[in-house]
């Protein structure tokens, strides 16, 4: 079993495989990895994406495994790391590379200017997200939506900004949440990024109908009746 290292000065604790290097950044474990064990919904169980008119409205994205009688949420863990972080989380297209996408995040708490930042529990290492929105903007406003997203420098893949006015590059109906982890530095400033990792897509319900089994009587030659399934939006 792995001690434990205090910093008393700082009040926080560090697993003893995570040391610090020179430059004061944590020795990362071999085994270090941030999962998402909890996907936001997808398809014909997802959330319509609002307008920015209809914000008290506001449907919450839910987690892949929610059922009617008990609620989940999209989830981030760290494992093989034990310490202050916080993470970033953007919208980006479906298909890599993942560039920043228009729409926005929007919640109760933690969400500014499209993005939400939330600091991570130091002790179970893990968060979920509860309150989060998907905020649609519409065509005129793409340019000005991700020239926001420039100016308060939130690139996760690095990928730049050119396809701003390019209306075909931007997929409308689907995202994907891009989430990145920084780590604190001695002086507990979150400057250390890790790899940003992506959700499974996310649809907008308004454009992916669900599909419900429903049965067609149809009478044969031999007058017997036959059932036949069909597909219903």
């Amino acid at each position: 079993m792995a001690n434990t290292i205090y910093d008393k000065e700082k009040n926080l604790k560090y697993d003893d495989h995570c040391s610090r290097s020179r430059d004061g950044s944590p020795k990362l474990p071999a085994d270090f990895a941030i999962n998402t064990p909890t996907q936001p919904l997808r398809a014909s169980k997802a959330l319509r994406f609002r307008c920015e008119c209809e914000g008290r409205f506001m449907g919450i994205l839910l987690g892949q495994i929610s059922t009617p009688n008990l609620n989940t949420y999209p989830t981030i863990e760290i494992v093989g790391f034990k310490g202050r972080s916080t993470v970033v989380v953007s919208c980006v297209t479906k298909d890599a590379p993942y560039r920043p996408h228009p729409y926005n995040l929007v919640g109760k708490e933690n969400c500014k200017k499209g993005v939400c930042t939330v600091e991570i529990d130091s002790d179970t290492m893990c968060t979920a997200f509860e309150n989060l929105s998907i905020q649609c903007v519409k065509k005129r406003d793409i340019e000005q939506s991700l020239r926001l997203r420039q100016n308060i420098r939130v690139d996760l893949f690095r990928t730049g900004f050119a396809h701003s006015s390019n209306l075909s590059c931007h997929e409308l109906n689907c995202v994907r949440l891009c989430f990145q982890v920084f780590l604190a530095n001695e002086m507990q400033h979150y400057t250390i990024p890790l790899p940003p990792v992506v959700s499974a897509p996310v649809y907008n319900k308004r454009f992916v109908p669900d599909l419900n089994i429903v049965a067609r009587r149809v009478k044969t030659k031999a007058s017997k009746t036959q059932y036949r399934g069909l597909t219903k939006p």
